[in-house]
């Protein structure tokens, strides 16, 4: 969600707008007056480099050419989508 505000509501409650940052909303400051955009406060995703290591260990291999045989050779893959898309009834030219 996104809160649009000015810059005197934020500065007397930065606190309350910074809880809802954290909470995932993006806090939009503008300048009533000029009825410009200042700035747009939001949070800092990080990068989790041990969950990433691990998602990519229990994932990784799951397409091998010893599990999918049909997959082994360009030319094997481009058999099996023919073939393929002839089960399925459509044509593509």
């Amino acid at each position: 969600m996104n809160l649009i505000i000015s810059i005197s509501k934020f500065r007397d409650n930065i606190s309350e707008y910074l809880n809802e940052v954290s909470k995932g909303n993006k806090v939009i400051i503008k300048d009533e007056k000029r009825n410009i955009e200042i700035a747009e406060v939001i949070s800092n995703k990080r990068f989790d480099k041990k969950s990433y290591e691990a998602v990519l260990r229990r994932t990784a291999g799951v397409l091998t050419s010893k599990s999918h045989p049909e997959w082994s050779t360009k030319n094997k893959v481009k058999d099996w989508i023919r073939k393929v898309r002839g089960e399925s009834g459509r044509s593509f030219k």
